[in-house]
């Protein structure tokens, strides 16, 4: 019998809790039972599986970077918006490494819905990318190439590289705003 007062609700925020505290690598339902003081066979009492958990973290993550991605871009247009949001993705990464580590493992979790969601995301940024002179085929190469810099850029960063100088916030910048002006086509 489900624990009286036990919601999904609270099974996802201390889920989130656990994923930011201990890792995403190290996530267990067995503490996630712990922490909502049930067994862990009873926490099916509450959800469907242990997807739907994983799942439910994944859309908290995906979230509150869209949240943050969102703000970055209020008021600003073309150059200004793109970096903006590589500043707000990184930013993001940076604070909230285990929740990055959930958007990054997405496609493993089979969920539609998630992976749906994570692509609503990438409209802005093809409607910023409408602002330049470029086919349909040239929008998703550059957005394919955007977010795999911000993202190996932030990979690495994360595990330790670029401790000599110059500043990485400088060599972060030096490299969105290379790819940015790429966009800057002779006509």
């Amino acid at each position: 019998m489900p624990r009286k007062g036990l919601t999904m609700e609270e099974i996802i925020n201390a889920a989130t809790s656990l994923v930011e505290e201990k890792g995403y690598d190290n996530f267990s339902l067995r503490e996630l039972a712990s922490r909502l003081d049930v067994k862990p066979a009873s926490l099916y009492n509450h959800t469907s599986n242990v997807a739907q958990i994983t799942n439910a973290v994944g859309h908290f993550a995906l979230d509150t970077l869209c949240v943050e991605l969102k703000k970055s871009q209020k008021g600003a247009n073309g150059k200004e918006k793109l970096l903006n949001v590589a500043n707000a993705y990184r930013k993001y990464a940076l604070n909230n490494r285990e929740l990055y580590k959930v958007i990054v493992n997405m496609p493993s979790y089979n969920d539609d819905s998630l992976l749906k969601e994570g692509r609503s995301i990438l409209k802005e940024l093809y409607l910023t990318l409408d602002e330049y002179n470029l086919t349909h085929e040239e929008k998703i190469h550059f957005a394919r190439a955007y977010r795999s810099a911000m993202h190996g850029f932030v990979s690495l960063e994360m595990n330790g590289y670029f401790q000599n100088e110059p500043n990485t916030d400088e060599s972060y910048s030096f490299m969105i705003v290379a790819l940015i002006n790429s966009l800057l086509k002779e006509n």
